[in-house]
């Protein structure tokens, strides 16, 4: 996992979900700082999770752990932007991206991805809405 070079703008200063929740809260319209702090809220929710499993083994529940993250992430962020659709497509994309790389990277019983796999497909989409800006 590599979050370090995600080019966060307002966002660059968040540590934490609550960080990145505050900001996107206390910023009504400036929609660059709330679009950076939807994005940089994601990405620690993936990124912590990950980290949490890092030093023991590696289970299929601990990968499916940052997928609840990642939508109990998504749910504080698009609630802290009153819903506004723009940023809850942001959240969805980068939930989905992750959901969609855990699904196809699983053969059931036998194989499952890393959690911090499933954390880099997060940062990836990540990546993907920043260059897209």
């Amino acid at each position: 996992m590599n979050d370090s070079h995600l080019e966060l703008g307002d966002a660059a200063h968040c540590n934490t979900l609550a960080d990145a929740t505050a900001l996107v809260r206390s910023s009504p319209g400036r929609s660059s700082a709330r679009r950076s702090g939807v994005i940089a809220g994601m990405v620690i929710a993936a990124t912590r999770q990950a980290e949490v499993t890092a030093a023991g083994p590696q289970y299929r529940e601990h990968a499916l752990n940052v997928l609840d993250a990642l939508s109990r992430a998504k749910a504080e962020l698009d609630t802290a932007a009153s819903h506004d659709p723009e940023l809850a497509r942001l959240t969805a994309a980068i939930l989905f991206a992750a959901q969609a790389y855990a699904w196809e990277a699983t053969i059931p019983c036998t194989e499952w991805p890393l959690p911090c796999e499933v954390a880099d497909a997060a940062i990836r989409e990540a990546r993907r809405i920043i260059a897209g800006s």
